[in-house]
């Protein structure tokens, strides 16, 4: 949010000549990065959560929830 704010502000310096471009380029890359690092943590958190193709209850589990699990260990 405060890259948007001060690239809004760069843009708006910019246009009226009391600032120059290489600010607005500056303020353009930092709001680059850190939608970048928005984009990547949605992505990691995404790959946090189990979910099934199916509705249903399982049986009983072999781990309990805050386990950290490897790939291909069984669940339940």
């Amino acid at each position: 949010r405060l890259a948007r704010i001060s690239f809004d502000r760069a843009r708006q310096l910019t246009e009226s000549g009391a600032t120059s471009k290489s600010r607005l380029d500056q303020a353009s890359a930092d709001l680059r990065v850190a939608q970048a690092m928005a984009d990547s943590a949605k992505t990691r958190l995404d790959k946090t959560a189990l979910r099934a193709p199916f509705d249903g209850v399982i049986g009983l589990r072999k781990v309990s929830p805050g386990d950290v699990v490897s790939a291909g260990q069984d669940l339940v």
